[in-house]
């Protein structure tokens, strides 16, 4: 039986059903089939390479590769141009096809040196291009790290991957209508899984849309329950940002399987506390050079408690052995380098790569010494305890750190240098390096030349010397990681545009950014370049391509890009703030001025304005990508009528922007009454996450008073959502009750989460200089932290501090308020100048 009756039967591949989703992309098996047999029929002899990072694309050149008979070599269009040109001089390719984004032009076409041929014209195909294959070689060719600098070339048997795609039917009970989720890129092994399961069972590849939502937990577990997906194959870094998100549900998902990285017993936890037992959670363990998997271990309770996840025991047709270095078996419960003898390995690297991990065993069945640690069990099962070498996984991306190394010796500055995995401050691991000389724009210029991006250190370290053993050797061990990064670059943002990019960068990394510092020089990984374009997306009302960070890396070169795009709520990131002025207490005399918390609504100060005995005017606000100083500007302008003498009055926010008020309408600080109600004080720790759960369960109370309806939200509920997911949510639940919401109430609600997120970001990154004026800064005892402290740093003329009872949104709510208004009610208005 031919190996495409087993990984796409016919019965399948003259199917009328859908068996590829992909967005608005819909293929029938037929429309497929007709797909891959007219590339088979096309395709000289020698490797196919295809260069595209759509898993939906590259199935007909799979599937025409597996019918025609020579080898299917997806490469990166991420790799840069060098790696690319490398990898090409080894596989020598035949043919080349491109994804329909990537012009014939580009110099990734170039450094492969072969006529490409785009995905989208495959129905043009009708001539063979050269002699024709003679199949019975390898299936596949995926490249992997390599130990002395170059990538390798692993070449896949056909029998080896109809052999695992069997197992996989018969473990999962996988038939007609299975969905599968596609999330591996073609560049890994484990694509093949997500492609061919569905596709021998007669169900469906499910495509996301874009791979942006890889690195959105949110987006990604929202498109994985619309698309219904029952199976998905995935590393546990990925994963593990699902089971982060409170209102994690996939009602159609049956199991989920998790490979390329060491699975944590406090993911096993976390995943069981979610589904229980009813949906199967496999850990999985092989190397690509043993054909996608070789052992399999269903998740239990058990694992939650223990010291590691085991790897399991080895599929059908498939032995472990744990051997001491000489090669002899070690007993149950000892560590030693973990074995494999299958008939399903690889056949080997292409070209002149060192192939001696490869063996056979004593009856001639192929061998393969993983370079991986483990210990097996009295029962059998293997356990995993690290490498004998300096192999990692990151992200499950394999990496020889010597190929890093050769590749950072190469570099101009430097002069030795070692790397390795370190956990950040977020618990995930960073490639680091450590190197004896220079960090220099050469250096970069290098490593970007030479390196995919996943193999890109996140840190670099430079050091005297090296630390060494006493034989000589780089003690690895000793090489420590400072406590602080410093920034590459400390440039700051210009205007509100370059503010806004840059929040959103430092949000995602963790770490400052200036304004010309590149992306992925201060640690952006792959997944993070995704996640930052989505944000920038979601920000500005744009569509960026997914790999705009790659061309676009620091802050100055995405801001023409995004200048130029759709505005955001119908607001572009350079037009100046809406003010708008309301009176809350009609009155004689100067007025005291109510300034606007986030969401840019004083409607929160109503109930104080109208018990004191004066006039009370409040400053709504609506505003996109912005500064504190081009707001303060704006809303001294509006007020600046109304005095001097001002009183100023603000909130939470609105204190903050108070201040930046008060600076402009008396630079000498006097003829300002300013009062700041707990307050953040510039670069003191404001819990942004906590709040805004908090403020919608509020806001669904506030709703429910005006509207005379008693409405009552927990603020779990809200937890892990966005700001815009969290209106949605109020009003959902406003309706539900029975409140009418009208689109233009949305549309409304909208804006105000658009507001919301500007003034965040302007306040985060807000550092005044000093004020020579006076305060009364109100601090509530309550609250999560005294962000009130750092006031007495900016504001030097003196601060009067009085502390009530209450948290800090239960500052305008009884008990509080009543002391709240007999504070302001004994104030005397300032004298004016």
């Amino acid at each position: 039986m031919h190996e495409l009756d087993v990984l796409f039967p016919p019965r399948w591949r003259a199917s009328a059903a859908v068996v590829v989703e992909a967005g608005a992309r819909r293929w029938t098996g037929q429309a497929l089939w007709d797909a891959a047999s007219r590339l088979a029929a096309w395709l000289p002899a020698g490797p196919v390479a295809v260069l595209s990072a759509d898993p939906a694309s590259t199935l007909p050149v799979l599937l025409g590769a597996l019918a025609a008979g020579v080898p299917y070599a997806p490469l990166d269009p991420a790799w840069p141009p060098a790696r690319l040109a490398a990898v090409a001089g080894v596989l020598r390719p035949a043919a080349l096809l491109v994804d329909p984004a990537i012009p014939a032009d580009d110099p990734r076409v170039a450094a492969v040196g072969v006529a490409p041929i785009s995905l989208d014209s495959l129905e043009d195909l009708s001539e063979r291009a050269g002699p024709a294959p003679a199949g019975g070689g390898p299936a596949t060719v995926f490249f992997t790290s390599g130990s002395t600098g170059q990538p390798k070339g692993i070449l896949g048997r056909p029998g080896a991957i109809a052999h695992f795609i069997a197992w996989e039917q018969a473990l999962l009970g996988a038939g007609p209508g299975l969905r599968v989720s596609a999330l591996a890129p073609p560049t890994f092994d484990a694509s093949l899984r997500d492609a061919l399961l569905p596709l021998s069972v007669g169900g469906t590849v499910c495509v996301p849309p874009d791979r942006g939502a890889l690195a959105d937990p949110a987006r990604l577990a929202a498109w994985l329950a619309e698309a219904r997906v029952e199976v998905v194959h995935t590393v546990p870094t990925v994963f593990r940002g699902l089971l982060a998100l409170p209102d994690l549900d996939l009602p159609a998902l049956r199991a989920v399987l998790l490979a390329g990285e060491a699975l944590r017993p406090a993911d096993a936890a976390r995943f069981l506390a979610r589904f229980g037992e009813g949906v199967a959670l496999y850990n999985l363990y092989g190397p690509t050079e043993t054909t996608m998997i070789k052992l399999c271990h269903r998740v239990t309770p058990a694992d939650a408690e223990a010291e590691s996840v085991p790897l399991g025991r080895p599929l059908p047709g498939a032995t472990v052995q744990v051997l001491d270095p000489a090669g002899r078996p070690r007993p149950p419960g000892r560590p030693g380098e973990i074995v494999i003898t299958t008939p399903h390995c690889a056949l080997g690297y292409l070209g002149d790569a060192d192939a001696g991990a490869f063996g056979v065993d004593a009856d001639g069945t192929p061998t393969y010494r993983t370079g991986d640690l483990g210990v097996l069990r009295a029962d059998g099962v293997l356990e995993f305890r690290g490498r004998r070498d300096h192999q990692v996984k990151l992200r499950g991306v394999r990496v020889e750190l010597e190929e890093v190394e050769a590749a950072l010796a190469g570099a101009p500055g430097v002069v030795e240098a070692a790397a390795g995995l370190r956990d950040a401050v977020d618990g995930e691991p960073r490639l680091v390096a450590w190197i004896v000389g220079s960090v220099s724009p050469g250096l970069w210029a290098h490593l970007e030349a030479t390196l995919p991006a996943a193999l890109w250190p996140a840190r670099l370290v430079t050091l005297a010397s090296l630390p060494r053993l006493l034989n000589g050797k780089i003690d690895r061990a000793a090489l420590a990681l400072p406590a602080v990064a410093d920034a590459l670059d400390a440039t700051p943002p210009e205007g509100p545009l370059e503010a806004r990019i840059t929040l959103i960068l430092q949000e995602i990394l963790g770490t400052p950014v200036g304004a010309r510092a590149d992306f992925f020089r201060l640690g952006g990984d792959s997944l993070q370049a995704l996640r930052a374009v989505w944000r920038l997306n979601e920000a500005f009302g744009v569509e960026l391509p997914i790999d705009t960070l790659y061309q676009h890396r620091t802050v100055q070169a995405l801001a023409p890009l995004l200048a130029a795009a759709a505005p955001v709520a119908g607001l572009a990131p350079t037009d100046a703030p809406t003010l708008t002025l309301t009176t809350l207490r009609r009155g004689e005399g100067a007025p005291a001025l109510w300034l606007p918390p986030s969401y840019g609504f004083s409607l929160v100060y109503r109930d104080l304005a109208g018990r004191l005995p004066r006039r009370s005017l409040a400053l709504d606000l609506r505003t996109g990508p912005t500064t504190m100083a081009a707001l303060g500007a704006a809303a001294a302008d509006r007020l600046r009528e109304h005095g001097p003498p001002w009183t100023l009055i603000g909130w939470s926010f609105g204190g903050a922007l108070a201040f930046e008020v008060a600076r402009r309408l008396a630079p000498d600080g006097a003829g300002v009454d300013l009062v700041l109600l707990d307050s953040a004080a510039p670069g003191d720790p404001y819990d942004f996450a906590s709040a805004d759960p908090q403020l919608a369960a509020l806001a669904i109370d506030r709703l429910g008073g005006l509207l005379g309806r008693p409405l009552t939200a927990d603020a779990a509920l809200f937890a892990g959502l966005t700001p815009d997911a969290m209106m949605a949510k109020v009003l959902d639940i406003a309706e539900e009750n029975g409140v009418p919401v009208s689109p233009a109430t949305r549309r409304e609600a909208a804006a105000v989460m658009g507001t919301r997120a500007a003034t965040m970001d302007a306040w985060r990154t807000w550092r005044p200089a000093p004020w020579p004026g006076r305060a009364l800064v109100v601090r509530a005892a309550d609250a999560e932290a005294d962000w009130t402290a750092g006031w007495d740093a900016v504001i030097t003329g003196g601060v009067e501090r009085v502390t009530l009872a209450g948290d800090h949104r239960g500052l305008l709510a009884e008990p509080a308020a009543s002391a709240l208004v007999a504070l302001l009610t004994a104030r005397r208005a300032p004298q004016a100048t």
